[in-house]
């Protein structure tokens, strides 16, 4: 990370830097408002609602402060832990009608850390005249606001986030003095997703930390290998699914970037077709076995050891990382020569949907000039499977939902017709017309009204990846001779 040295703050040396992170907020959101709002002296009587990673470390604070401590939570079970391991001075469970009834009156201030909707009036009955409730937890509904307890005990509510870069730097030597530390889960970065998803549900005692402690991620330039600066990287859907661990085969840290162009600034020894200052690019994969019958065919895609540009493990054992960075280090062969003539950002996502829908075309014989093409779908894929196509010499038909895109089909991308694909009249009036369909369509979608639009002998290609089954209807199948195929770069 790169930061301005006024945002910086020195750690104290007896603080472990793990425990130390999560001071950085929910050290400064605690200590702020106790500082803030005058509960920072000795004898005062301050309660803390909730004994999450906010609470916890509230309660901390407050007892270096010299305060004297009351945790109010709904788990009766969370007592021992308050007072035995974090040293608050009394409990009160708050569905207990007799405990809060008994502590009303009895309280300087609160620091209310739960982010759940829940009742402010038993803690309103709590604060003695003038008290405080700060608000450092921030529920996802409004709460209700009693406002006749305000006015007859001339009572506050008030919110605090965090503090300014002086006093953050105050709070954590003063966490420093007092060896304030959060209670922490240490995870190591590819358990991140699970860490999320246990953060959601409140799986979580008080803090996860993320062990980022992975060293240089890229590798030096080998012999045959080429380094590039990276000055543009296209961004796919596909990126977005590996983030999200949407397969269940991420692992972190994941680097994403798939479509990825820069200029050579280093080769290796043995490197014999780039040179430095060369333009060049990276698509989707970045190694293979090159013995197999696949890569002899130059086909290193149906490798079944082929290596993805991320989210993959290379040869020998380090990880593969994308292009959302600024330089890049592969194989000479998975590196492609961008022409002079072609704008290097607008040339980054040929080597993503360029080569996708190009290499559909090519390989089930949709490249023969007055060829009929259909294309469904007008995005990504879609666009450039149109440009494609005209320039094989194809007669290209686009099919939409959106009536809207026919203008820029036809005008812009050069497309001869269109056809919505909702409306029944163009569809039947088209029938039986095309040779082949590219499908470039991620979301769940009809396959019926498509197979009928294709001659005999027909083929639809999947290019797009909806992320459920489509269903699949045979009989158009076995009645046409009809094809369909997924396909890929």
């Amino acid at each position: 990370m790169v930061a301005n040295e006024r945002y910086i703050v020195r750690i104290p040396d007896n603080l472990p830097l793990d425990a130390a992170g999560p001071l950085l907020c929910a050290g400064i959101t605690t200590y702020s408002p106790l500082r803030y709002f005058g509960l920072d002296k000795p004898g005062m009587k301050v309660g803390v609602v909730g004994l999450g990673g906010l609470g916890h470390v509230a309660v901390k604070f407050a007892k270096a402060f010299g305060a004297v401590v009351t945790v109010i939570s709904t788990s009766p079970s969370k007592k021992q832990e308050a007072i035995e391991v974090l040293g608050a001075d009394s409990f009160l469970v708050s569905s207990n009608p007799d405990e809060m009834q008994a502590a009303i009156g009895t309280l300087d201030g609160i620091i209310d850390t739960v982010s759940a909707v829940h009742a402010l009036v038993p803690l309103l009955f709590l604060l003695k005249s003038h008290g405080k409730i700060i608000m450092v937890g921030a529920p996802d509904k409004p709460l209700e606001l009693p406002v006749f307890p305000l006015i007859v005990g001339r009572k506050t509510i008030a919110g605090s986030g965090i503090g300014g870069m002086k006093e953050t730097q105050e709070m954590i030597d003063f966490a420093g003095k007092h060896n304030i530390v959060p209670q922490i889960e240490v995870i190591p970065m590819d358990y991140v997703n699970t860490a999320m998803e246990r953060l959601a549900k409140a799986d979580v005692k008080y803090r996860f930390v993320l062990d980022s402690d992975y060293g240089d991620v890229f590798r030096v330039t080998k012999d045959e290998d080429v380094s590039f600066k990276i000055l543009y990287c296209g961004i796919c859907h596909t990126d977005l699914h590996f983030v999200k661990n949407d397969w269940g085969n991420s692992t972190y840290p994941l680097l994403p970037g798939h479509e990825v162009v820069g200029v050579v600034t280093e080769v290796g020894s043995k490197v014999q077709k780039y040179k430095v200052g060369d333009r060049v690019g990276v698509g989707g994969m970045v190694g293979a076995c090159h013995t197999c019958e696949s890569c002899e065919n130059n086909l290193e895609n149906y490798c079944p050891k082929m290596i993805l540009t991320y989210n993959a493990v290379d040869h020998d054992g380090t990880k593969t990382y994308g292009g959302y960075s600024d330089h890049m280090v592969a194989n000479e062969r998975y590196i492609v020569r961008i022409p002079d003539n072609l704008p290097l950002d607008a040339a980054a996502p040929l080597l993503c949907a360029g080569i996708t829908t190009y290499s559909a075309l090519r390989y089930f014989g949709l490249d023969k000039p007055g060829t009929k093409v259909g294309v469904v779908g007008l995005g990504g894929l879609g666009h450039v499977a149109v440009k494609f196509a005209k320039a094989f010499g194809a007669m290209v038909t686009v099919i939409s939902t959106s009536p809207s895109k026919k203008q820029e089909a036809i005008e812009d991308l050069g497309a001869d017709s269109f056809l919505v694909s909702s409306n029944q009249d163009e569809m039947q009036a088209a029938m039986g017309t095309l040779d082949g369909i590219i499908d470039t369509v991620s979301a769940v979608h009809a396959l019926v009204p498509l197979l009928f639009l294709l001659k005999s002998h027909g083929k639809i290609i999947m290019v797009g990846a909806p992320e459920k089954p489509l269903e699949l209807p045979v009989f158009p199948l076995i009645m046409g001779k009809i094809e369909l195929f997924q396909f890929t770069i």
